[in-house]
């Protein structure tokens, strides 16, 4: 599947420290996460409201996200890291 071959409604968008994983937060609930090595994609539906941003922790092994109800949602980026390379 290509980035193009759907509507994601991206919100806001950052890169991993490493500049390894790019992390999109959506409109519709989704997290998605692009490993920049492996060229995979990987997504999360957070079952959520509109997914308003993300942001990785300096050390780059975790990333909060925040919703429009306000809710806050924290992701390990190693075993983000660990499922794009099966």
């Amino acid at each position: 599947m290509t980035w193009t071959s759907f509507t994601a409604n991206p919100r806001y968008l950052a890169f991993s420290p490493t500049g390894d994983l790019l992390m999109i937060a959506c409109g519709d609930g989704v997290v998605w996460f692009y490993s920049v090595v492996g060229d995979r994609w990987l997504y999360y539906p957070t079952g959520t409201a509109s997914v308003a941003m993300i942001a990785p922790t300096e050390d780059g092994r975790s990333a909060a996200t925040s919703d429009s109800a306000g809710r806050l949602m924290i992701f390990d980026l190693d075993g983000v890291r660990e499922a794009l390379r099966q």
